[in-house]
């Protein structure tokens, strides 16, 4: 599934931003490389959930979830554009760490986090885009 991408980039994106704050100037460069990569597949993520958001069913419940989980990875996905943005100096990556490009990974990856935990309940409680076997159990 492509929608696991963006959340592991984006967390070892955060993890190497983190690092930098600490002291170990070595990962902006990598941290930032892995933020855009998480850019660039969380677009695929994001026409794949509005494809089973489309197809899902007319559960109230589960499309309220669905609204939730959809706005906040779309928060998530603009806060990592935003500090990745942050690190470009003349159209490409500034040589040295900054803290606010630093920061913003750390609040998108709050975001992320709990748009991820809405994800889990269209798959755990609500069943969305789950593939059930002829005996009613889920399949995997």
């Amino acid at each position: 599934m492509v929608v696991h991408f963006p959340i592991a980039l984006w967390t070892l994106g955060t993890c190497f931003d983190l690092a930098v704050l600490a002291g170990w100037p070595q990962f902006w460069q990598p941290a930032g490389q892995l933020i855009i990569i998480g850019l660039a597949i969380g677009v695929l993520s994001g026409i794949a959930g509005a494809i089973d958001f489309v197809a899902m069913s007319d559960d109230e419940a589960a499309q309220d979830t669905a609204m939730k989980h959809m706005m906040l990875m779309g928060t998530a996905w603009s806060i990592y554009l935003f500090a990745y943005l942050l690190r470009l100096e003349a159209g490409s990556m500034a040589p040295g760490p900054s803290l606010m490009p630093a920061l913003l990974s750390l609040a998108g990856f709050l975001t992320m986090a709990l748009g991820a935990h809405y994800g889990g309940a269209l798959i755990y409680t609500h069943g969305v885009g789950v593939v059930l076997k002829k005996d009613g159990s889920r399949q995997g």
